[in-house]
């Protein structure tokens, strides 16, 4: 919600009086560039060739049909898309919220966010939400991103008060 909120200030400021940000980093630490990693793999966003010809063999196989895998059933845990969005839900579930949040919440509770991930996106929908606010495929900082929270908060300074 933070960097949507940055985004839609730099996009309109005549329509936003002012912000209430709470969470929002300017930038990303090693653990950061960790997860980004893993969920860039898990969505199949930074997948090499050979990994990609395994999936393929894989998807075959099984009879997965990628175009039908799309979207997906967190009840159908047969297809690949449902079990690369269940693992990349889970994931950045458990990397987002503290653990004292996750324990007070219980596994059925959280499990049901999980599903909603599942339910409401797409691996393709994600891949570009992860592409375009944090940055590049390999994660480097050395290409600036205009929607990086840092370059919008610069520019957001700029403001008529």
């Amino acid at each position: 919600g933070g960097r949507v909120s940055m985004a839609a200030a730099t996009l309109e400021p005549g329509r936003v009086r002012r912000l209430h940000l709470t969470g929002v980093s300017a930038g990303r630490d090693a653990l950061a560039n960790v997860h980004l990693a893993g969920w860039r793999e898990i969505l199949g966003a930074a997948v090499s060739d050979d990994a990609n010809s395994i999936t393929d063999d894989y998807a075959s196989a099984s009879g997965i049909n990628e175009e039908e895998g799309t979207t997906c059933d967190p009840k159908d845990h047969a297809s690949a898309c449902t079990t690369r969005l269940r693992a990349f839900a889970w994931s950045i579930i458990l990397a987002t919220y503290s653990e004292r949040f996750l324990a007070s919440a219980g596994p059925e509770r959280v499990q049901t966010w999980v599903d909603g991930v599942c339910r409401y996106n797409t691996e393709e929908g994600l891949r570009a939400i992860l592409s375009q606010t944090h940055g590049h495929e390999g994660g480097a900082e050395s290409e600036p991103d205009q929607w990086t929270p840092a370059a919008m908060a610069r520019r957001e300074q700029t403001f008529p008060s």
